[in-house]
């Protein structure tokens, strides 16, 4: 049976085929009203997929180009406001700026900076800002200064942008508050780890500013339910593993500490919070470094298995 031109077109954008992009503009072929479909079975237009195929699958750089540059200005408008919504989507963000996608471009009372700024995604904010966002376009909730709420961070950028020395989030973050949370997170490991001496962990991880956790009995046990649930689906090795790093099926939320005695201060390696060339971490990012620089301190006490790592999920903050 033969493919459909959709089905083609799928496989080309996901394959970086860019003989068939290019053959199938020149027919006089347009990309409106297109659904393609991703990977992972969600639908997509054929811009959406090229950035997404570009940064995860085989697609390529000319591939987005050729198809951002025939689709049309409210296409793009859709596809980059999209992206904008959440940080897991810079990368695709960045191909779609890389291709020359207008970075004002947006919704009809909305551009990307306002709901990055909105939704507090801080590298997004930054990403569109390097390539040129404008602060104080105004769109129906007005401009990005009114989505920042009088927040530091995100006024602290775009105002570095309007004066045309544009910094990174890691330049208005508290690095006292940073030293404090990792000091209070690793008491309450510490404490953590007296009920847990039976178990060995592989993954502790910052997942919505939570210090959450899994050991290896645990994840048996969600194996086990998972695959008797949908025994097709995890045998599969892939699935496997995004299932043992999905901390929505963590068994283990560290409890946190609070104590202010100066006798429960563990003294740390702060030199994570030094900058790095480009820096451009955020809190959470510091967080992590901050307990992977401390690693043999802070969880001396627990069995961890010999891949254990320490991971940041979750929206970014």
């Amino acid at each position: 049976m033969s493919q459909t031109i959709e089905e083609q077109l799928n496989q080309a954008i996901l394959s970086g085929n860019v003989s068939f992009i290019t053959d199938y503009i020149q027919s006089g072929a347009g990309f409106g009203k297109i659904t393609l479909v991703t990977p992972d079975g969600y639908g997509a237009s054929p811009l959406r997929l090229a950035a997404i195929a570009e940064t995860k699958y085989k697609g390529s750089p000319e591939i987005t180009k050729l198809i951002l540059e025939n689709s049309s200005a409210e296409e793009q408008g859709e596809v980059l406001y999209f992206f904008a919504s959440e940080d897991k989507y810079l990368e695709q963000a960045s191909a779609l700026l890389r291709a020359g996608i207008q970075v004002d471009s947006g919704q009809e009372n909305s551009t990307p900076l306002q709901l990055a700024v909105g939704n507090q995604n801080p590298k997004m904010v930054y990403l569109l800002l390097s390539y040129g966002a404008d602060p104080n376009r105004k769109g129906e909730d007005g401009s990005a200064f009114d989505s920042a709420d009088s927040n530091p961070l995100y006024e602290g950028m775009l105002n570095s942008a309007l004066n045309g020395n544009l910094k990174s989030p890691y330049y208005f973050i508290d690095l006292e508050k940073v030293k404090l949370s990792l000091n209070r997170w690793a008491n309450s490991i510490q404490a953590f780890a007296q009920n847990n001496t039976d178990k060995t962990f592989y993954v502790f991880g910052i997942d919505g500013g939570r210090l959450v956790a899994n050991s290896e009995e645990e994840f048996q046990k969600t194996l086990k339910k998972y695959q008797e649930k949908y025994p097709d689906r995890y045998n599969q090795e892939d699935k496997i593993q995004s299932l043992r790093y999905n901390p929505g099926d963590f068994s283990f939320s560290i409890p946190e500490k609070w104590n202010d005695d100066a006798g429960d201060v563990i003294h740390l390696d702060d030199s994570f919070l030094n900058p790095m060339e480009n820096e451009t971490r955020i809190e959470k990012e510091l967080l992590r470094d901050g307990l992977i620089l401390n690693r043999n301190l802070i969880f001396k006490d627990l069995k961890l298995s010999s891949d254990f790592r320490i991971s940041a999920f979750g929206h970014v903050y």
